[in-house]
Protein backbone atom coordinates (compact mmCIF):
# COMPACT_ATOMS: atom_id res chain seq x y z
CA UNK A 1 0.00 0.00 0.00
CA UNK A 2 1.30 3.30 -0.93
CA UNK A 3 0.70 6.22 1.12
CA UNK A 4 0.37 4.37 4.29
CA UNK A 5 1.09 7.37 6.44
CA UNK A 6 -1.60 9.32 5.54
CA UNK A 7 -3.99 7.14 6.10
CA UNK A 8 -3.98 3.75 7.14
CA UNK A 9 -6.30 1.17 4.55
CA UNK A 10 -7.32 -0.95 7.83
CA UNK A 11 -8.73 1.96 9.46
CA UNK A 12 -12.11 2.44 7.54
CA UNK A 13 -14.09 0.34 9.06
CA UNK A 14 -18.07 0.14 8.64
CA UNK A 15 -19.89 0.78 11.52
CA UNK A 16 -23.34 -0.96 12.78
CA UNK A 17 -25.49 2.21 11.02
CA UNK A 18 -23.67 1.67 7.88
CA UNK A 19 -21.17 4.61 7.31
CA UNK A 20 -17.73 4.82 7.40
CA UNK A 21 -15.78 5.14 10.17
CA UNK A 22 -11.83 6.40 9.73
CA UNK A 23 -9.16 5.85 11.93
CA UNK A 24 -6.26 8.13 11.43
CA UNK A 25 -2.62 7.26 12.46
CA UNK A 26 -2.30 9.81 15.22
CA UNK A 27 -6.11 8.63 16.84
CA UNK A 28 -4.78 4.91 16.38
CA UNK A 29 -1.47 5.39 17.87
CA UNK A 30 -2.45 7.66 20.60
CA UNK A 31 -5.90 5.30 21.70
CA UNK A 32 -2.76 2.44 22.92
CA UNK A 33 0.12 4.35 24.00
CA UNK A 34 -1.45 8.20 24.99
CA UNK A 35 1.18 10.03 22.32
CA UNK A 36 -0.58 10.62 18.72
CA UNK A 37 3.13 10.68 17.16
CA UNK A 38 4.42 7.52 18.63
CA UNK A 39 7.23 5.94 16.78
CA UNK A 40 6.00 2.17 15.10
CA UNK A 41 8.45 0.10 17.67
CA UNK A 42 6.72 2.38 20.51
CA UNK A 43 3.49 0.88 19.00
CA UNK A 44 4.53 -2.43 18.75
CA UNK A 45 6.18 -2.58 22.32
CA UNK A 46 2.61 -1.31 23.29
CA UNK A 47 0.41 -3.99 21.66
CA UNK A 48 2.89 -6.36 22.65
CA UNK A 49 2.42 -5.90 25.85
CA UNK A 50 -1.40 -5.56 25.82
CA UNK A 51 -2.02 -8.48 24.12
CA UNK A 52 0.82 -10.91 25.53
CA UNK A 53 2.27 -12.37 22.78
CA UNK A 54 4.78 -10.97 19.98
CA UNK A 55 2.86 -9.61 16.86
CA UNK A 56 3.56 -8.63 13.49
CA UNK A 57 3.93 -4.74 12.76
CA UNK A 58 0.35 -5.01 10.88
CA UNK A 59 -1.27 -6.76 13.97
CA UNK A 60 0.13 -4.25 16.20
CA UNK A 61 -1.42 -1.45 14.22
CA UNK A 62 -5.05 -3.56 14.19
CA UNK A 63 -4.83 -3.48 17.80
CA UNK A 64 -4.57 0.26 17.87
CA UNK A 65 -7.12 1.04 15.17
CA UNK A 66 -9.18 -1.04 17.23
CA UNK A 67 -8.59 0.74 20.27
CA UNK A 68 -9.42 3.65 18.50
CA UNK A 69 -12.21 2.58 17.25
CA UNK A 70 -13.41 1.79 20.54
CA UNK A 71 -12.79 4.70 21.99
CA UNK A 72 -14.99 6.67 19.56
CA UNK A 73 -18.29 4.33 20.81
CA UNK A 74 -18.55 3.00 17.44
CA UNK A 75 -18.57 -1.17 16.85
CA UNK A 76 -17.55 -2.78 14.37
CA UNK A 77 -20.35 -5.13 12.67
CA UNK A 78 -19.12 -8.68 12.33
CA UNK A 79 -18.95 -10.79 8.95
Amino acid sequence: LTGINKRWFLGQYPCQWGSILNITPSEAKKALTGKGNASKEVVKQYAEALIGKILSQDEADAVAIGLATQKKGWEIESQ
